[in-house]
């Protein structure tokens, strides 16, 4: 869903954009999204969200402890706290889940 407003708003901007320049015309199509809902994702959020997905709900400091190899714990609290604020995993009684 997220996909296609962003889409939309761009389409609207172009829109405007062409014709206040004086050229306006056709909006070019943009390419197709898919809309799995991690359209802005690093490569690190990428492989937290794929852990939990293989793993299931894990606490905080399973977490932590998977992820020492490759961050410290600190940047893996923050990237837990953005994806739950981002609405990609949930906090829950079991630990961090993927949302559905």
């Amino acid at each position: 869903m997220f996909e296609i407003m962003l889409e939309r708003i761009i389409r609207e901007e172009v829109k405007s954009l062409l014709a206040f320049s004086g050229m306006a015309g056709p909006t070019p199509a943009l390419p197709a999204t898919p809309t799995t809902g991690g359209l802005f994702l690093s490569p690190k959020e990428s492989t937290l969200l794929d852990y939990l997905g293989n793993e299931g709900p894990r606490r905080q400091a399973d977490i932590i402890a998977a992820f020492e190899d490759k961050m410290n714990a600190t940047s893996v609290k923050e990237m837990l706290s953005n994806l739950v604020h981002r609405r990609l995993i949930t906090k829950g009684p079991d630990g961090y889940t993927p949302a559905t």
